[in-house]
């Protein structure tokens, strides 16, 4: 069946209805508890919007439903180490919740400098906060996609993860429930490894354009408060007339 990218809705309600639906027929497990049946594997992989994080897991625990959200520690879109993220992640973690690393595989050259890669991320991260050695990938090379096992680490894309059990993700915005309810509606007891990115989700059904200017309006807030509690002079500068014109 073909993915349709604009017939599904991208709300926090769907997505409840969506995990409730789920495990009516599955457990929800840990990426360290394999089962080829009956098992949901919820992984997150935060590449953008980690502001997200905690919508999404409160919704999670309204549904009694832990998951993995995967961080990208060199992300040009926020920085892990600030406290206000370290606050995020420290409070998802105590709740329950995993937290692994997410790899811009796109960077490097062999799988050898990929490796060496997350050791190094893992082992420094790893002091600010409680990460698990679970590795999934951004942008990965078609290498990755061959059983590739790393080892101390469990990879997402090996292929118990990959391909034994069935694999669904929102990436690139599918609408990936449409595929996945009738695969389950015929088959009830294969596992499932559900991928989904939090900058696609929200109250509303944002369109591109609008998750777009959800970003540029929280980085610039960001930016201001940053501004203002660090530069004197900006205490109390960005006012309405100050602020750049749209």
């Amino acid at each position: 069946m073909k993915e349709n990218k604009d017939s599904m809705d991208f709300t926090f309600e769907s997505y409840k209805k969506i995990l409730l639906e789920l495990k009516r027929d599955f457990i929800f497990k840990n990426f360290d508890d394999y089962s080829e049946k009956g098992a949901v594997y919820l992984r997150h992989d935060v590449d953008v919007f980690p502001e997200n994080i905690t919508a999404i897991s409160d919704i999670e625990m309204e549904c009694d439903i832990r998951s993995t959200f995967f961080v990208l520690f060199d992300s040009e879109f926020y920085n892990v180490l600030t406290p206000r993220i370290l606050k995020i992640l420290s409070t998802v973690a105590q709740n329950g919740f995993a937290i692994g690393l997410h790899i811009d595989a796109s960077q490097f050259h062999s799988l050898e400098e990929l490796m060496l890669d997350i050791i190094r991320k893992y082992e420094y991260f790893r002091n600010y906060i409680p990460l698990q050695r679970i590795v999934s990938f951004h942008r990965p090379m078609k290498e990755l996609f061959t059983n590739i096992i790393i080892p101390g680490f469990i990879n997402t894309y090996e292929d118990r993860f990959f391909r034994t059990i069935r694999y669904y993700s929102d990436s690139n915005r599918r609408a990936f429930y449409e595929v996945l309810k009738p695969d389950v509606n015929l088959d009830s007891s294969r596992s499932i490894q559900l991928v989904t990115h939090p900058f696609w989700w929200d109250v509303e059904n944002l369109d591109l354009q609008s998750l777009a200017f959800r970003l540029e309006t929280m980085h610039r807030r960001r930016l201001e408060e940053s501004l203002a509690s660090n530069i004197a002079l900006y205490n109390g500068f960005f006012g309405q007339e100050n602020r750049r014109p749209r």
